[in-house]
């Protein structure tokens, strides 16, 4: 069943990571940054359910976000290597930035642009290669 479920975190991350991509070549800023965060979400809840051992039926966006940042530091460095474009100084800054861009797109009006939907799905793109890499 961990497997399974595992497996089924990849899928959906790799489905909205392709639809991101779709989004801004139609020039949707909003829902790409917002699949583009989602993919993230999903591949980060696949694995903390791997190495962390931890169900996440009840887990909140920013549960997420905070103990994906910690389990992963804790393991070799993951992903500190992993930043968006926009300046961000480590992972953690770039991940944080990524839910707050999120926010902007689902509930702000006009606010993504077309280089902070590139930037959101630039580093989506890289966080989930380096996540299936690390769930083989």
């Amino acid at each position: 069943m961990l497997q399974k479920d595992i497996a089924a975190r990849i899928a959906k991350a790799e489905r909205y990571l392709k639809t991101a991509k779709l989004a801004l070549d139609e020039g949707d800023y909003d829902s790409c940054v917002s699949r583009a965060y989602y993919a993230v979400f999903h591949a980060c809840i696949a694995l903390l359910v791997c190495y962390v051992d931890k169900g996440a039926a009840d887990w909140k966006h920013l549960t997420i976000i905070n103990n994906s940042i910690s389990a992963f530091a804790k393991r070799r460095k993951w992903f500190v290597h992993l930043k968006d474009t926009s300046g961000s100084k480590s992972f953690a800054e770039s991940l944080h930035n990524l839910r707050l861009a999120r926010e902007d797109a689902d509930y702000g009006v006009d606010v993504i642009t077309k280089s902070r939907s590139q930037s959101a799905l630039r580093f989506a793109g890289r966080f989930l290669q380096e996540a299936k890499r690390r769930l083989k």
